[in-house]
């Protein structure tokens, strides 16, 4: 119980972090010139998923892990990569977007690519959205909190930008904990196939930094 209130107060304290990175007028560049954001999207929402079915077919995993790795690569980005991306020095309002985007676009997505790509490897013989689930994290664990770390950064600036380092190193602790306290709620699971999540988890991130790279460096190519 207490592990599973630890890791969303962790979550939203992150965001909180994110946000005082983020300006109003980096969501306004983001849109004024949208192709990064679509083709994010339209790349994790399509190739993801078939990516992760390559992998299942060439590792044959155990079934557990199979059903694992393809929600992961059809469910929507998130919230704690973006401070993955904050921490990075990356595009984090790029980041948050593709994660309000593609939360959006789950409701629809996430059935088809799921009664498409499952059926392949697993039988599933009913699967439901948690719509409701998906917008209270959409909107508590991201928008909300993110949203407030740019108020504090519009009306104490001085103060963020003083304490910036130091709010850095507690977002660092604060996402070492959030990990620690899920390998602890899977604690079982986790030891049984730490092996094989671990091969499975190092070649699936490796497809999807490859996948993001190439379209990066096709992006920059065409401007």
């Amino acid at each position: 119980m207490i592990v599973n209130l630890l890791i969303p107060i962790s979550l939203v304290l992150l965001m909180v972090i994110v946000g005082t990175g983020l300006q109003l007028k980096q969501f306004e560049s983001i849109l004024r010139s949208p192709v990064p954001l679509l083709g994010g999207t339209l790349l994790q929402i399509l190739l993801l998923p078939a990516g992760a079915l390559v992998i299942i077919y060439l590792l044959k995993p155990p079934l557990e892990l199979a059903a694992g790795l393809l929600l992961v690569s059809a469910c929507p980005g998130g919230a704690i990569s973006n401070f993955y991306c904050h921490f990075g020095r990356l595009n984090v309002a790029l980041s948050v977007m593709m994660t309000a985007v593609s939360s959006i676009l789950a409701f629809i997505v996430l059935p088809i690519v799921l009664a498409a790509v499952f059926p392949m490897v697993i039988t599933v013989h009913e699967m439901e959205v948690p719509v409701g689930e998906l917008i209270f994290r959409l909107f508590f664990l991201l928008l909300l909190p993110v949203g407030v770390g740019m108020l504090i950064r519009k009306y104490f600036v001085q103060t963020v930008e003083r304490y910036g380092q130091m709010m850095q190193i507690v977002g660092l602790k604060l996402l070492i904990l959030v990990l620690v306290l899920i390998f602890y709620s899977q604690w079982e699971d986790a030891t049984r196939l730490v092996y094989d999540a671990a091969v499975l988890s190092f070649i699936f991130t490796l497809f999807a930094l490859c996948m993001a790279n190439c379209y990066s460096g096709g992006s920059r190519q065409l401007k």
